[in-house]
């Protein structure tokens, strides 16, 4: 059965380069609301690249070609400044892999609350705690912890409220 929203995101022809090598060629999707997305692929083939190309956080000497649209406007030819504001974000595989393992998961929690948004930092405290609240998780203990200290699934919710 075929989704009859509007997409959420749509990429087309997506081709990109580094330093004149080609990463990606010709990538084509369409996700809606509802819709998960699961890239796949041996190590360097593109699946981070991919996410890169659609948060805007392309390394030095990448060329993209194609369409990235989010909610029908292209954000493709956006820098990473005006992408801010569209509530973008990825997780990847392993939230260990995300999480800096010397930094208290409660001070990444607010860091992350504050360069989506711009809060300040006792505005992004309260959220953190709030959000660690939501997910049934005592936020006096797991704001002190670090990740590696934090069980999984804990560390994983944590992350992908605060995204």
């Amino acid at each position: 059965m075929e989704n009859q929203s509007p997409p959420l995101l749509t990429v087309e022809q997506l081709t990109l380069s580094i330093n004149g090598e080609v990463k990606i060629s010709d990538l084509n999707f369409t996700l809606h609301a509802g819709e998960r997305l699961c890239l796949l692929g041996a190590s360097g083939s593109g699946k981070s690249l991919t996410a890169a190309a659609i948060l805007g956080t392309l390394p030095n000497g990448a060329e993209l070609s194609g369409s990235i649209r989010l909610l029908g406007r292209e954000i493709s030819g956006q820098r990473l400044q005006q992408r801010k504001s569209l509530s973008l974000a990825a997780i990847f595989q392993d939230p260990f892999t995300s999480l800096n393992p010397l930094t208290t998961v409660g001070k990444q929690l607010i860091m992350a609350l504050r360069g989506r948004s711009g809060m300040n930092k006792e505005h992004a405290q309260r959220c953190a705690t709030e959000l660690l609240a939501a997910l049934g998780l005592p936020p006096e203990s797991i704001m002190m912890r670090y990740p590696g200290n934090c069980p999984a699934a804990n560390v994983r919710g944590s992350v992908r409220l605060s995204h």
